[in-house]
């Protein structure tokens, strides 16, 4: 038997309980509406914010400037990225920095108590500020404030279904209470998408498991179009080995000079093959792929990152390391590793999606009342984000999302609701506890996806092997996802949760292949192994998808130049 639903109301909702959802809830709360923010799980102990360990980007210096800032990310991301997003985000990157710091957020700064600034692959100044504590000291500073806001409700363990729309506009979602397993139906007139991006969609990745792009799937089902879904970020220095340091990301900051490391990478042979001017990430991608396609990898599938011949001594080169990255190295020294003395096996992992929701620079969607803001929302950065670019974005456009939807609520009052598609969305969340003596488990299905998608949709891709991903996608829309069985249970049933992930995963790999196949071009992170050259002539364009009666409609549109 369903149990009845627990019905709240509320003036806008924040879906997502990371930097970027925090933000738009603490701007929501400013124009003085009420504010709902749910999150998939607690708070500052979920989602990618947390595990951001490296620094904000931000054009501070008195040698840099807004103007070279833009211009920075619209050469890093190969011209794909949507310059009025861009340019919005280059002009108030310093202005949340502020925001933060009277959150209680504190930065690193140098004697003369200005902000400390590292340079990094891409920028053509040193602009990488250091939250203390990185992305956790964030998210802390973040909670501190929404919890001084009584206006700002927090509902953690709370997976969204659907977004409610009526005539044309947001009303509101489903949700499901992971604690009870009860569903929730909380009625908005405004709602905000800051749920992050979908890297668990591949085997290879570095990111937290509820990384699985829940919101972007929500907005495209509820009406809104999606931008450039083929461009996903490999981060090139990702611990192969040692195993139990699987999956951990080692900064490619280790290899730069000055303020850093100075490390190297180099392949089976101990040969170096970075040139001395470190690049940006899809490069330094490439390269570490062609050696390891080649048969020039290390061991265990990837290259060796060796520390240990940096030119700096080794108690100065141990200071630094405590510096720059103090848990990750008093991680490895615990179990008896010091990088100063041992080479670690590294290689790409997906970390990063580019693609996502398409919005404008108020972050408004083509859903009236419906905004993205951070990871789920495209296209700030095009084709490659710079290093530092994530923190920022989700601040600058956190807060543009909060402010905009709090004026939506202001103007409108509450839509209707559909009851025929409440009814809908429930029985459907229900259906997953049917008996089917050909039952298949959520996290199996999961895993033949991502092993799929790491294959035949990674690093490099070709035609046969996308299309052939493409029908192994649509067999297990058709077959494998009505097998989807669960444990008959309600309260913390994670193989539930994990359930109405793998369905948005199984569509969020269709429209990543399908884009893929589209492009006929290699673009940053979109490497086409039969098309290995850029070609602005002709793929100087955006791919849209949206959804349809009939289906996935995939259009081709030109840049907003």
């Amino acid at each position: 038997m369903t149990p009845s639903f627990d019905v709240q109301k509320t003036d806008v909702l924040v879906i997502g309980g990371g930097a970027a959802g925090c933000r738009a809830a603490i701007e929501s709360s400013n124009s003085g509406v009420q504010t709902v923010l749910l999150s998939k799980y607690p708070i500052g102990k979920s989602g990618a914010t947390p595990v951001a360990e490296t620094y904000y980007s931000a054009p501070f210096g008195d040698d840099d400037s807004t103007e070279i800032f833009f211009e920075d990310i619209v050469r890093g991301g190969y011209r794909l990225c949507d310059r009025p997003l861009a340019q919005t985000f280059a002009e108030e990157a310093c202005d949340r920095v502020k925001d933060l710091e009277s959150y209680g957020v504190h930065f690193e700064k140098g004697e003369d108590g200005k902000l400390f600034r590292m340079a990094g692959p891409g920028h053509n100044r040193p602009r990488g500020l250091r939250p203390l504590k990185g992305g956790l000291g964030i998210i802390k500073g973040l909670l501190k404030e929404l919890n001084r806001r009584p206006s700002v409700k927090i509902q953690e363990d709370v997976v969204v279904t659907k977004i409610l729309c009526s005539g044309g506009r947001v009303a509101g979602v489903m949700a499901l209470d992971i604690r009870t397993g009860n569903p929730l139906r909380i009625e908005s007139k405004a709602v905000v998408i800051a749920a992050g991006g979908y890297s668990q969609l591949w085997s290879g990745n570095d990111v937290p498991c509820d990384c699985t792009g829940d919101g972007i799937a929500l907005a495209y089902e509820a009406g809104a179009h999606l931008i450039d879904m083929e461009m996903a970020l490999f981060y090139p220095t990702v611990v192969l080995y040692p195993l139990f340091l699987f999956g951990i990301e080692l900064p490619h900051g280790l290899l730069l000079e000055g303020d850093r490391i100075k490390g190297k990478l180099l392949n089976r042979q101990r040969n170096e093959f970075i040139p001395d001017e470190v690049p940006v990430r899809d490069v330094m991608v490439s390269l570490i792929y062609r050696e390891i396609s080649e048969g020039r990898g290390s061991p265990h599938g990837g290259v060796h990152l060796d520390i240990s011949q940096s030119p700096y001594p080794k108690e100065e080169l141990r200071r630094r390391l405590l510096h720059y990255l103090p848990e990750k190295y008093r991680h490895l020294l615990k179990y008896g590793i010091d990088m100063c003395d041992h080479s670690i096996e590294v290689g790409p992992m997906a970390h990063y999606t580019l693609g996502g929701i398409r919005i404008d620079t108020s972050c408004r969607t083509d859903v009236p009342g419906l905004y993205a803001a951070g990871e789920v929302a495209a296209n700030v950065h095009g084709a490659n984000r710079l290093a530092g670019n994530a923190l920022s974005e989700t601040q600058v456009f956190g807060a543009k999302a909060g402010e905009a939807a709090a004026q939506w609520a202001h103007q409108y009052h509450q839509a209707g609701l559909n009851h025929e598609e409440v009814e809908t969305e429930s029985n459907r969340i229900e259906s997953f506890f049917k008996t089917n003596p050909d039952s298949i488990h959520p996290s199996l299905l999961k895993e033949k996806l991502q092993t799929l998608m790491w294959t035949h949709v990674g690093i490099h891709r070709e035609e046969e092997r996308l299309r052939e991903a493409l029908q192994e996608i649509e067999r297990m829309r058709k077959v494998d996802l009505p097998r989807l069985s669960i444990p008959p249970i309600r309260g913390f049933n994670l193989p539930w949760i994990e359930a109405l992930e793998v369905q948005h995963l199984v569509g969020l790999a269709e429209m990543v292949t399908r884009t893929a196949l589209l492009r006929k071009e290699t673009r940053g992170h979109h490497f086409r192994s039969d098309y290995p050259d850029r070609d602005d002539q002709n793929w100087l364009k955006h791919i849209l998808i949206g959804k349809e009666k009939d289906g996935m409609n995939v259009w081709i549109e030109n840049l907003n130049l």
